[in-house]
């Protein structure tokens, strides 16, 4: 497990059209997605929350960085959270945020250069994981958010509990991950943070291949307030002008409408799914 999951703050109804599916190969259920569009926008931007909420609790952030960043923002349900089944496992969220993935590529025909990930706290892991498969194929996402990341889970543990964390088991190893990442990344932390302390961001800074690599540092941010439009969306609205070029799109599908009805049964990801607990 990788933490708990909160009570779901949505259910299957409660975002009528911007709530939708995306399968698993297999018949093997679906991921739950929620769908903040920007009307004319051609670039997507997926987002990986944290561990202390669901994508009902970032609707209404969502759609600020959907009108802020012009793109059409995709928030990504884990196993465990809200309307998804499953054990909240490393292996079952890197397979489901793979099949997002891979849907927007190969299905809908979406520029890998035209989708930026974006990830906050816990979801920097996962974004930072997914970042780090994709280039090992040799494949680009168009730029990386990281927001309050941290070095490893280990690391994250031994700063809240001191020894205890040296037998907290390594997944997210975001320290060895973000080393063979030359994408555009944008860091923000707050200075206020004693959850993640503020050194994991400048720790990752110095660690990433990237020339095009910032550190936002918020005053006055800890780990769950911000003043979201000055401490993240200005400054990432800033980095994604000047460092994410836009790449033609070649024949780009829209979400199909049946993804949008609700499945009659759900399943959990599939439990041999490739990917390991320990990464």
């Amino acid at each position: 497990m990788v933490f708990p999951a909160p009570p779901a703050t949505y259910s299957t109804t409660t975002f009528p059209k911007e709530l939708l599916w995306i399968p698993r190969p297999g018949g093997h259920g679906h991921v739950p997605c929620v769908l903040r569009r920007n009307e004319g926008g051609q670039r997507y931007m997926i987002h990986y929350h944290g561990n202390g909420c669901d994508i009902g609790m970032m609707y209404e952030i969502l759609g600020y960085y959907s009108r802020a960043f012009n793109v059409n923002v995709l928030g990504v349900e884990y196993p465990g959270y809200g309307t998804s089944v499953g054990s909240p496992s490393a292996a079952n969220i890197n397979y489901d945020v793979r099949v997002v993935w891979d849907y927007l590529v190969k299905e809908m025909n979406v520029n890998p250069q035209n989708i930026a990930l974006f990830g906050q706290s816990i979801g920097t892991g996962v974004a930072i994981q997914l970042t780090h498969n994709l280039q090992s194929e040799g494949v680009k996402p168009g730029a990386l958010i990281l927001q309050s990341p941290f070095l490893t889970i280990r690391h994250l543990a031994k700063d809240l509990m001191g020894k205890i964390g040296y037998f907290s088991p390594t997944i997210y190893n975001n320290e060895y991950n973000v080393r063979s990442i030359t994408v555009p990344v944008l860091f923000i932390h707050g200075l206020l943070d004693d959850l993640i302390p503020p050194f994991h961001s400048k720790v990752l800074l110095g660690l990433i291949q990237s020339e095009k690599k910032e550190l936002k540092e918020c005053r006055d941010a800890d780990h769950n307030g911000w003043d979201i439009a000055k401490d993240v969306g200005y400054p990432t609205q800033a980095f994604l002008r000047k460092h994410w070029e836009p790449t033609p799109n070649r024949g780009t599908k829209d979400f199909p409408p049946e993804l949008f009805q609700v499945p009659d049964k759900f399943y959990p990801p599939p439990s041999n799914n490739g990917y390991s607990y320990f990464l």
